[in-house]
């Protein structure tokens, strides 16, 4: 008997940017129907998409990361779901917030 997820990613958001430059969207993620993790961006790099995730900048003029996840499925899931949800979510609802 396959073993049943605790984690379930439940809602999706996604809010493309009209300006040009790396950052392509912004995501939301609920998780559960309970906890809602905000400001995770999609990021265009080298490689193709990638999700980088909230952060805050430090003293220092670094920037770290305010949300870490150290499950490497739960990571793979959430850059899976947003990811899928920004290649169909249309252009024509651009934002110019940052």
């Amino acid at each position: 008997m396959a073993e049943e997820k605790s984690f379930v990613i439940t809602g999706v958001k996604i809010k493309k940017v009209k300006k040009e430059g790396n950052l392509k969207a912004w995501a939301t993620i609920t998780i559960n129907d309970s906890i809602v993790m905000r400001d995770i961006r999609v990021l265009n790099g080298e490689k193709g998409l990638f999700i980088g995730m909230p952060g805050r900048k430090r003293s220092d003029g670094k920037y770290s990361d305010t949300v870490y996840i150290k499950n490497t499925e739960i990571k793979e899931d959430i850059n899976k779901a947003i990811l899928e949800k920004y290649d169909t979510t249309s252009d024509s609802d651009l934002t110019d917030e940052f």
